[in-house]
């Protein structure tokens, strides 16, 4: 069962090699769209599930200046969680905080440059060592 739905694979039969991809390719769908819901339901999730320690703590970091002067513009999710994660990598990807969850594509984009951003982070606070 993946994200409330069941897959049903069908015996393999010879020349049926595309199955399992296609398997494969509709769970890793499913998993790509839990965290833009979780900016708009609120998943108690933690962040874990998608980030490492390392993109967490530069997400701590950078969180206060993603964050607008409105309250809607404000993270309001507990630090930590799914939820908290998605929105801090929706806005570097566009996202203006509105009524609608952050898309597909805004994702990509702000997972993108949230992860080029929280690698600058780690290399900032974690400097690499010629020995």
């Amino acid at each position: 069962m993946l994200g409330g739905r069941t897959v049903k694979v069908p015996p393999r039969g010879p020349g049926d090699r595309g199955r399992e991809a296609k398997v494969a390719l509709r769970a890793g769908t499913v998993l790509l769209r839990r965290p833009r819901h979780a900016v708009r339901e609120g998943s108690e999730r933690p962040a874990t599930d998608v980030a490492s320690e390392a993109q967490i703590a530069a997400a701590a970091a950078l969180c206060p200046t993603l964050e607008g002067k409105t309250d809607r513009q404000r993270n309001h999710h507990p630090p930590g969680s799914l939820a908290w994660m998605a929105r801090i990598a929706a806005r570097p990807g566009g996202w203006t905080c509105s009524d609608k969850p952050p898309g597909p594509k805004t994702m990509r984009d702000g997972w993108q440059r949230f992860a080029a951003i929280a690698e600058g982070f780690s290399l900032a606070h974690n400097p690499v060592r010629n020995v």
